[in-house]
């Protein structure tokens, strides 16, 4: 759950934006629905370690606290695990958010939901095989991308899904991850299942 402090600091990111509804034979956006989901990059890690103490380092750089799976309540993996254990098995599903970054870069947002697919349905499904959304902001005016109606056309939702992902632009431009720095949905999910 948003707080109303959170809730007003992605509201006041936002100041235009485009919206409109694809499918995959989008003449631009047409390309991203064969992406695995696995490859998009992940903002969350499970647990501090030798390949994720640099990620933890350059979140706390640009002061993205919250990069614990989790971070909410006290981290629990196990307890985690069984959550998308059981989302993973209902039927009424939530799309992920797809944030098209400046640099080119794919992520995930709704890390719980991305992990959820992937057990429900397998480590190579692609972007085309789940709920999914996509948030491009590489234009001058951010654009928001339904495919099969997966955003709710609320003002305040759609404009709260593009101050987020406008913020993860901003951590970028701060130094958060370069290009050379990946961290995928695949990485959480391998450390959280096997």
């Amino acid at each position: 759950m948003l707080s109303n402090n959170q809730i007003m600091e992605a509201l006041s990111r936002v100041r235009n934006f485009d919206y409109k509804n694809i499918d995959s034979n989008d003449e631009r956006y047409g390309v991203f629905f064969d992406t695995n989901l696995k490859n998009c990059q992940c903002k969350y890690i499970s647990k501090l370690s030798k390949s994720t103490q640099i990620l933890y380092q350059l979140a706390k750089l640009v002061g993205f606290e919250n990069i614990f799976l989790g971070y909410n309540k006290k981290p629990n993996l196990n307890e985690e695990l069984d959550k998308i254990k059981s989302i993973s098995n209902l039927d009424n599903q939530k799309p992920i958010r797809i944030i098209l970054a400046k640099d080119g870069r794919l992520w995930a947002d709704n890390t719980f939901w991305s992990l959820a697919y992937l057990n429900k349905k397998g480590i190579d499904i692609k972007l085309k095989d789940v709920p999914f959304y996509l948030v491009d902001t590489t234009t001058k005016i951010p654009v928001i991308l339904s495919y099969n109606g997966s955003v709710i056309e609320n003002e305040n939702d759609v404009k709260i899904a593009i101050g987020y992902s406008l913020r993860i632009n901003e951590m970028l431009d701060e130094g958060w991850r370069t290009k050379e720095i990946s961290y995928t949905i695949e990485d959480l999910y391998n450390e959280l299942f096997y």
